[in-house]
């Protein structure tokens, strides 16, 4: 936590909200840009071809979105943790994964924190744990 009492990121480039929005607008490109690629060749797929694909699609779009999450911190691990609880309106891949945004990556993210903070401290001052 910063001295204003807002969370700084370790990374001090993801502090910028420029930067988040940025970050997190390539985030939303790479993950929907190739469900409309899919969707462009569905008609030159099988069924089952098409339905392998978007499978894989939905694994590595939920992946990406996890990573992203996990390194934005803040609101987006509360946005992960609201897309993992509704299996009834995300894939089901999406909400598997990102269930895992739960108290175990909040958990993370203050250890993370606390980490940073003390190595950021002069060494006469750190605690000897």
């Amino acid at each position: 936590m910063s001295r204003n009492g807002t969370y700084a990121h370790p990374n001090r480039l993801l502090n910028s909200p420029l930067v988040r929005f940025a970050y997190a607008g390539a985030v939303v490109a790479r993950t929907l840009g190739p469900y409309q690629l899919l969707g462009l060749r569905r008609k030159r797929l099988s069924d089952e071809e098409y339905e392998r694909k978007l499978a894989d699609l939905h694994t590595r779009g939920a992946q990406t979105v996890y990573d992203a999450v996990i390194r934005l911190q803040g609101l987006m691990i509360k946005i992960g943790q609201t897309t993992g609880s509704r299996p009834d309106v995300f894939p089901p891949q999406y909400a598997s994964v990102l269930a895992s945004t739960g108290p175990r990556a909040a958990t993370a993210m203050v250890r993370d924190a606390a980490a940073h903070r003390e190595a950021a401290r002069p060494a006469e001052q750190r605690s000897l744990r």
